[in-house]
């Protein structure tokens, strides 16, 4: 069982040439400043300069955690790598807490509380809370606006963008200490979400209310990284000449009900694969998933990486 309730990792990355450290130390403030118990922060950090890393360590001390990464991969990778080396450290967290750099909590004091409350009250694997813009909500369910009266379960299938996202930690159990699918270059990686949730037998849930003030592009779209890719195909643009037309066109892929990029026709799950929104062979999907959506250990080694770990001092482990 989890000892913690919450890890909270604010991404920052410095290969786009755009780095903003005084929006970075508002965030964390306005991060540290929550009225919840039993969290701990961690700045997962890809190629952030020297200065701008000096400024945080700084500020901040030993009061929050760092995981300082010095290749260029992409924030899919930087994230899971982080969450891998703080459950090294501090044992599993009931939750993940993914925090885009352009979001800032400002005065809402309550976002980890709200956040953890609606995810132990339900089947979820995924709680999203709403940015204030380029949510992705018109393109995928057809909503103009905030979402608001109730709290919005997606179906399967649909999805929306990255920005402020709790995860769970069967999810991080199911999937070798992995949340975020890493095969994807830039884009398209939200479209299996609700598949990854499904395959823990899990739903995706947006809060109502709430929205977070973003900053869109903080660090620079994709940090760097072509939003097309070899092919041409921004809908298959993965890494080590993955084919995601290949993948799919793996017989296992309708069968373990998988879907992928619904909004834009590419691959639609079989509903029949599905009953009352949950997957009716959940440990098949996982498996595909598994499989599929993660690179292989041979092919991106996350105990290779080159990075340094810094611990709060009020977590550190004797």
């Amino acid at each position: 069982m989890a000892k913690n309730k919450m890890l909270v990792v604010y991404n920052t990355c410095g290969f786009g040439h755009n780095e903003k450290v005084d929006w970075y130390i508002d965030c964390l403030n306005n991060i540290l400043n929550q009225d919840f118990d039993e969290f701990q922060v961690v700045v997962s950090s890809c190629g952030n300069s020297v200065p701008v890393i000096k400024q945080l360590l700084k500020q901040f001390g030993t009061r929050i955690a760092y995981n300082f990464i010095n290749e260029r991969i992409t924030v899919n990778q930087s994230f899971n790598h982080t969450v891998q080396e703080c459950v090294k450290r501090y044992g599993e967290f009931d939750s993940y807490l993914y925090v885009d750099s352009g979001i800032n909590f400002r005065d809402n004091k309550d976002v980890l509380a709200k956040t953890y409350d609606l995810y132990k009250s339900g089947p979820y694997g995924m709680v999203t809370v709403q940015a204030s813009n380029d949510t992705g909500f018109k393109e995928w369910l057809n909503i103009d606006g905030v979402i608001t009266d109730e709290n919005l379960v997606l179906p399967v299938g649909r999805a929306c963008n990255l920005h402020t996202q709790l995860f769970s930690n069967e999810i991080v159990q199911a999937y070798d200490t992995k949340i975020i699918p890493d095969i994807f270059v830039a884009y398209c990686t939200e479209s299996v979400f609700s598949f990854v949730a499904a395959g823990v037998r899990q739903k995706w849930v947006i809060l109502k209310d709430l929205v977070l003030e973003h900053l869109k592009s903080v660090d620079g779209a994709t940090s760097g990284f072509s939003h097309i890719g070899a092919k041409g195909d921004s809908t298959n643009n993965l890494f080590g000449g993955l084919d995601i037309r290949e993948i799919v066109a793996n017989p296992e892929a309708k069968e373990s009900g998988f879907g992928y990029e619904e909004m834009q026709g590419v691959f639609p799950h079989d509903p029949e694969k599905y009953e009352d929104g949950f997957v009716k062979e959940p440990d098949r999907l996982k498996e595909f998933i598994r499989t599929n959506m993660f690179l292989k250990k041979e092919a991106f080694d996350y105990d290779k990486l080159q990075h340094k770990f810094l611990m709060s001092k009020a977590q550190e482990i004797s």
